[in-house]
C-alpha cells in the first residue's frame, strides 16, 4: 500500500522540465569539446585511411585500409546516433 501511494504522488506530478544543476556549464562545454573531438577524429581516421589506401594501391601492398575507413564510419555513425538519440530522450522527458 505504502509503494502504491508514493507511485501515486510521483505520478501527480505533470510538465517536469529538465535544467542543468547550477555549476553544470563547464560539464557542458566539456561535453560539447568531447563531441567536437570525437567527429575530428573520425573525420581524421577517414583522411588517413583513404590516404592510406592510396598509398597501398600504388605500391601493389596488402591492402588493409578498407577497415580502418569502415571503422571510422562505423564510428562517426555511432558518435552521431548517440547525439541525436540523446537529443531525443531529453526532448522526450521535458514534454
Amino acid at each position: 500500500m505504502i509503494t502504491h501511494l508514493s507511485l501515486e504522488a510521483v505520478l501527480a506530478v505533470e510538465n517536469l522540465n529538465p535544467q542543468a544543476p547550477p555549476g553544470s556549464n563547464g560539464l557542458l562545454l566539456l561535453g560539447n569539446y568531447l563531441k567536437w573531438l570525437a567527429y575530428l577524429v573520425g573525420l581524421l581516421g577517414i583522411v588517413y585511411g583513404g590516404a592510406k589506401f592510396a598509398v597501398e594501391k600504388w605500391n601493389g601492398g596488402v591492402c588493409e585500409s578498407p577497415k580502418i575507413v569502415a571503422a571510422s564510419l562505423i564510428g562517426g555513425a555511432v558518435v552521431a546516433a548517440s547525439g541525436a538519440l540523446m537529443t531525443q530522450i531529453i526532448n522526450a522527458a521535458g514534454s
